[in-house]
């Protein structure tokens, strides 16, 4: 009975460091993105989350009126410090009949991103 317990308490405490460890680690991820900023007003895409760090960098938000703006594009261009354009990347805008947004998510990995302009352009053939 006693190596029963004992194992349940080696348990208990490999669980235990293993949620602290995971709740650490989100914490201190999270804690080095920096908010970065706009540099267009463009109130038909909404910008719920734009941060950086020195590597990579993620910008989630929600595209409204979508049946306005068939067959076109989202250009998002990521810029330095100094206002030099780093990166462009383009965002396939969905066709829907129900849905009047649609949400959407750019993960990059671009060094020393400090802002970004949104515009909505004509679809780019692949």
């Amino acid at each position: 009975m006693d190596h029963m317990k004992q194992f349940l308490i080696y348990l208990l405490m490999i669980i235990g460091i293993f949620i602290l460890s995971e709740f650490l680690i989100h914490v201190s991820t999270n804690s080095i993105y920096k908010d970065i900023k706009r540099e267009d007003t463009n109130s038909q895409i909404e910008v719920y989350q734009a941060q950086a760090t020195h590597i990579d960098g993620r910008i989630r938000g929600i595209i409204k009126n979508i049946e306005e703006i068939q067959n076109k594009d989202l250009k998002i261009e990521l810029y330095s410090k100094r206002g030099i354009l780093l990166n462009t990347q383009y965002i396939e805008i969905q066709k829907s009949d129900e849905n009047t947004t649609q949400p959407f998510e750019l993960l990059f990995k671009i060094k020393n991103v400090e802002s970004y302009k949104i515009e909505i352009v004509e679809h780019i053939q692949k």
